[in-house]
């Protein structure tokens, strides 16, 4: 301080700040993409919607619009890059130097890892969903509807089955029935992995379609389902599908009321 003037030198004694502006330019431009993803997307969306309601436009007649799925794969799927280049911009070089700047990067950084991976989920499902809606082939899956009754491994007691049909992303409700249908006309129990056996096996898990779901892994209670549906009935469906009474809230404002023979109730939102 003796030999440099007060200004130049209390300018000297703080820490470069480098750091903190590059995390400013790289926040700044993630955010001007996102802006830019999120109006390609508006304008790609109000195109399919125009003059309609969006439920209307999502799903027309009781079909899913293909246009619909490919703008989900396409956004999802560029919404997806956008959060990797950004959480690799905001990781070069050390951490910005101002407490407060270091705070607001590594939130960032926190919040960014987040949305990617849930971005991810969502692209996966977006490239799975025409395939699952049947676009190229029609699909048949076993609807489980799962009541909080009585917890279970993935979630409550199956009293009520559906058929539901998938055809060019058409979905239809094909039969509801109870469970008893099924459990009456098994003649041996399920298939399922040995030590699916050894824990379910004992607490009728292969015998009574309640009991099918006490597992926790689903992908594997999903096989035990289709093992009894198809012992009960000779047929052979694409897979299992399990809603709670929320989902089922949402499922029938787009599949119309689901009515039960012998029921004079119509099951809707």
């Amino acid at each position: 301080l003796t030999t440099m003037h007060l200004g130049h030198a209390a300018l000297a004694a703080i820490p470069p700040t480098s750091h903190d502006e590059t995390f400013f330019r790289a926040i700044s431009e993630a955010g001007r993409r996102g802006i830019d993803l999120a109006r390609d997307s508006l304008e790609s969306l109000s195109e399919i919607v125009g003059d309609r309601t969006l439920g209307a436009a999502l799903y027309p007649e009781g079909r899913l619009d293909p246009r619909v799925l490919e703008l989900l794969e396409k956004s999802s799927g560029r919404a997806l890059d956008l959060a990797l280049t950004a959480q690799e911009e905001l990781s070069r070089g050390d951490e910005p130097t101002f407490d407060l700047v270091a705070r607001l990067h590594r939130r960032a950084l926190r919040t960014l890892s987040e949305f990617a991976t849930e971005t991810r989920r969502v692209n996966a499902i977006a490239g799975a969903l025409p395939d699952l809606v049947g676009m190229d082939d029609s699909k048949r899956y076993l609807l489980a509807l799962q009541a909080p009754s009585e917890a279970r491994g993935t979630g409550g007691l199956i009293g009520v089955y559906a058929i539901l049909s998938a055809d060019r992303g058409r979905l239809k409700v094909e039969h509801v029935g109870p469970h008893v249908e099924i459990t009456e006309r098994l003649t041996r129990p399920a298939e399922a992995p040995v030590w699916f056996e050894h824990l379910y096996g004992d607490l009728l898990a292969l015998e009574d379609f309640r009991h099918v779901n006490l597992g926790i892994h689903f992908p594997t209670v999903a096989e035990v389902i289709l093992s009894m549906y198809e012992d009960a009935t000779g047929e052979v469906l694409d897979g299992v599908i399990t809603v709670d009474p929320i989902v089922l809230e949402q499922f029938t404002k787009a599949t119309g009321g689901l009515r039960a023979p012998g029921w004079d109730v119509v099951v809707g939102p």
